[in-house]
C-alpha cells in the first residue's frame, strides 16, 4: 500500500531534570492517509532515520522504531533523538511499513518547550483529592488489637503491631504460632494465665525441658484437681485417739497431729513397742510406771536369746544352757558382765541340772566356776561345781583364781 503524508510537524527541545541523567526527547506528529486520501487508523510499523541532507547523504543515526496505531490517521510520537549530534542541519526520513516517505523533514525546535515541560514539575501546588484523580490512603486508624505510630502526614512512614490485648480468649492456638518463634524472655512473669491457653492445645512434646519455671505460671493459675493429675491430700480429719492443732484445710496450712491425751485404748492380742515404754511419765527405762499397777492373771517374763529358764523355790532365772571356753575367774566374771549377766550361783546350776530339760548332764562336761570366792589361810580363792553324773551336779571344790576352767552366766528375771 502506497501512503502519503497529509502534512507533517516536529517538535523538538532540551531539557534536562534535576536528580535523572540529562535526556533529549523529540516530539513528532503527522497524518497519514491511503492513495485515495482516506486517512489511516491500522496499526503501522514505523522507523525515523537523521540524514544531513534532504536528500542522499550518509545516515546519521535511526533514532526509534515499532508499532503505532494513528488516531483518525493522526501519528503522533515521541522518542529519544540524543544521539543526533550534528550541529548542522538534520533532516527526518519516516518509513511505514517498509515504505520510505518523502521528503524528508528538517527537524526544528519548538519554541518555549523548556518552558511547557517545567510546568510538569511542581512543588505544592496540587492538593490530592482536589487535584488529582485515582484513590489513595489519606491516614491509617488503629482498630482492634493493632497500634500505629506514624499514621499520618507528608511522607510518614507509619509502623503498624498487633497487640496482646485485642486477642480474645482461645483466639490464639498453637497452630497459629510459628515452632520457635516465642522464646521464655518474651514472655512477662505472670503473663499467660490458664484462661488464654485452649484446653488440649499445648501437649507434652510442645514444652522443652525445664522451659516452664515457677516465675512463668500466673498466682493461683494451676487448680489442683481441675489442673493437675494425681493424689493429693485436700484435708485432714482427727480419728479416735488423735488431736490436730491448726486449721484442718487450706492452702500452705501447717498441721499437727498428736496422740489424746485423755485417749483409753483396749489392747488385745500380742503388742511389740521398739523402745521404752512410759506410763504416767517420759519413760527413763524399758518400763517406766508412777502410779499402782493392778495385774489380773499370771505375769511371766521370757529369758533373753541363749539363756534357758528354771526355777528355785518358785523363783524363776536365765541360765545358759551351755558352758563357755575356759578363762580364768576374773575373765569369767568380766564377760558374763559384759553381755549384762552375771556367774552362776552353785544352788542356780544345781536346780537347774536337776529340773531343767534344757539342762543335763551331757551339758555340764566338768568343774566349772561358780561366783563364790573362799580365803584359805591367806590363799585366796574360788569355788567350782563338779558334775557328779545326771542329776547330780552339786559337787562344789576350790581353785586357784588363776585356772583356766569353763564357765556360764546366769540372769535374775
Amino acid at each position: 500500500m502506497r501512503y502519503q503524508k497529509i502534512y507533517g510537524f516536529l517538535l523538538f527541545f532540551l531539557y534536562s531534570l534535576p536528580t535523572f541523567a540529562a535526556r533529549t526527547d523529540c516530539i513528532s506528529q503527522m497524518a497519514l492517509a491511503d492513495i485515495s486520501g482516506n486517512p489511516i487508523t491500522t496499526s503501522v510499523e514505523y522507523e525515523i532515520h537523521f540524514y544531513p541532507t534532504i536528500t542522499g547523504g550518509a545516515e546519521l543515526t535511526t533514532a526509534a522504531s515499532g508499532t503505532v496505531t494513528p488516531s483518525n490517521g493522526i501519528l503522533s510520537l515521541q522518542f529519544d533523538c540524543s544521539t543526533v549530534t550534528s550541529n548542522s542541519a538534520v533532516f527526518m526520513e519516516y518509513v511505514i511499513n517498509s515504505e520510505t516517505l518523502s521528503p524528508r523533514v528538517e527537524m526544528v525546535s519548538a519554541p518555549f518547550a523548556a518552558t511547557a515541560f517545567s510546568a510538569l514539575s511542581v512543588s505544592g501546588d496540587v492538593t490530592l483529592g482536589s487535584g488529582t484523580s485515582g484513590n489513595y490512603v489519606q491516614s491509617l486508624i488503629a482498630g482492634t488489637g493493632i497500634t500505629i505510630t506514624g499514621g499520618t502526614g507528608e511522607g510518614s512512614t507509619p509502623t503498624i503491631s498487633a497487640t496482646v490485648s485485642g486477642l480474645a480468649v482461645d483466639a490464639v492456638t498453637t497452630a497459629e504460632i510459628l515452632n520457635s518463634t516465642i522464646a521464655t524472655v518474651d514472655l512477662a512473669d505472670g503473663s499467660v494465665t490458664s484462661a488464654k491457653i485452649l484446653d488440649g492445645t499445648i501437649a507434652t512434646a510442645d514444652l522443652a525441658n525445664s522451659s516452664v519455671t515457677t516465675a512463668k505460671i500466673n498466682n493461683d493459675a494451676v487448680t489442683l484437681a481441675t489442673k493437675t493429675n494425681g493424689d493429693y491430700v485436700a484435708t485432714l480429719t482427727a480419728g479416735t485417739g488423735i488431736s490436730t492443732t491448726g486449721a484442718s484445710t487450706g492452702e500452705n496450712i501447717a498441721h499437727t497431729l498428736s496422740i489424746d491425751q485423755t485417749f483409753s485404748p483396749t489392747w488385745t492380742g500380742t503388742h511389740r513397742f521398739n523402745g521404752n515404754v512410759g506410763i504416767g511419765k517420759a519413760p527413763g527405762v524399758a518400763l517406766d510406771i508412777v502410779g499402782d499397777i493392778s495385774l489380773t492373771g499370771t505375769v511371766t517374763s521370757g529369758c533373753p536369746a541363749g539363756f534357758v529358764t528354771s526355777s528355785i523355790r518358785n523363783i524363776d532365772f536365765c541360765i545358759e544352757p551351755s558352758s563357755h571356753a575356759a578363762q580364768n575367774w576374773q575373765g569369767a566374771v568380766q564377760s558374763c558382765y559384759t553381755s549384762g549377766a552375771r556367774l552362776c550361783r552353785a544352788s542356780e546350776i544345781t536346780m537347774a541340772c536337776t529340773n531343767s530339760a534344757d539342762f543335763t548332764g551331757s551339758t555340764f562336761p566338768g568343774s566349772e566356776w561358780i561366783d563364790n570366792l573362799y580365803d584359805d589361810g591367806g590363799a585366796q580363792g574360788a569355788m567350782t561345781i563338779n558334775n557328779g553324773g545326771p542329776g547330780h551336779c552339786d559337787t562344789i571344790v576350790g581353785a586357784t583364781l588363776a585356772s583356766l576352767l569353763p564357765f556360764r552366766c546366769c540372769k535374775t528375771k
